[in-house]
């Protein structure tokens, strides 16, 4: 029988209660942002509470979510929307990934910036190489997520499944303003590049919306062959870890999608070695809120 996940969703902090929010997921709003951000700063507390809840996503950007959408019925939130803030000292270099649900994302940046989108396809091992075309060989890493059901950041579990070439199919800079759609299933990485410095603060802002989670089929051993690009070996071998760590779960933690990352070697090790990942100092975070704010009130102007 297959477990049940009924814990309960803690309520809501006070830095996510201010009214509207969801309206960012329909694109580009810097007047609600920026409102936003600025109820957040204006409170010593929420501000506090706001950067003591941010997390950093190594090798490169931090992310606070600031709405979730609770399932009645218990178990897993059915909807979030985070803020990913970008620093030239952090600039997203999170490498090739997919995601567990699809996803929406704006960008709201200084001027002189612009963020970098490469996106990827999976090639076999056994694929041909032809001359002039950019294909990598990289890790091939499952991160298995045990998700909690708190909306918060669950456990994450780096499964390495060997080498697996990728080819680079599309480079997009997006300005300011920009938005993008990203399926689960799309291998990308996301960057920050600044072209020239200007004045005011250099952090961005990206609004990231992710809805429902992904297909259930797409974690299984068809959907991670024909729809996750994996060669049969590494499937078996993820549907076999898969079971095993649903098995050692215990109350309150389920197993939910596994997502797809290919990094180089040395990122590789970083990923499987790192264990729990430290927070940003409170004092680090609440600079990327208020340098968000800045950011987002010279676009709101």
């Amino acid at each position: 029988m297959a477990k049940q996940y009924e814990a309960a969703l803690p309520e809501q902090p006070a830095y996510m209660q201010y009214p509207g929010l969801w309206e960012l997921e329909r694109g580009p709003n810097t007047e609600l942002l920026s409102n936003y951000l600025n109820w957040v700063a204006d409170d010593d507390g929420r501000l506090e509470e706001a950067a003591s809840a941010m997390d950093w996503y190594p090798p490169g950007f931090h992310g606070l979510l600031i709405a979730r959408q609770d399932n009645p019925n218990g178990g897993t939130h059915l909807a979030t929307l985070q803020l990913n803030f970008y620093h030239p000292d952090f600039p997203g270099d999170e490498g090739p990934h997919g995601h567990s649900r699809d996803a929406f994302s704006w960008w709201a940046a200084p001027q002189g910036t612009e963020q970098v989108l490469t996106r990827y396809h999976v090639i076999p091992n056994q694929a041909p190489r032809f001359h002039g075309l950019p294909v990598q060989e990289r890790a091939a890493v499952a991160m298995c997520i045990g998700d909690r059901a708190d909306g918060m950041r669950p456990e994450y579990n780096p499964v390495r499944l060997g080498s697996q070439l990728i080819l680079s199919r599309s480079v997009t800079s997006v300005a300011s303003l920009g938005s993008q759609r990203f399926d689960s299933t799309d291998v990308h990485h996301a960057g920050y590049r600044v072209r020239q410095a200007s004045s005011g603060s250099p952090i961005a802002v990206s609004v990231h919306y992710k809805g429902a989670e992904e297909n259930p089929g797409l974690n299984t051993l068809d959907g991670f062959v024909y729809y996750k690009g994996l060669e049969p070996d590494k499937a078996h071998r993820l549907v076999e870890t898969r079971a095993a760590m649903e098995q050692s779960y215990g109350d309150g933690l389920r197993l939910a999608p596994s997502t797809m990352l290919y990094p180089t070697e040395t990122e590789a090790v970083q990923i499987l070695d790192r264990g729990k990942l430290p927070k940003p100092s409170t004092e680090l975070a609440a600079e990327l809120i208020l340098g968000g704010l800045a950011t987002v009130e010279r676009l709101a102007a």
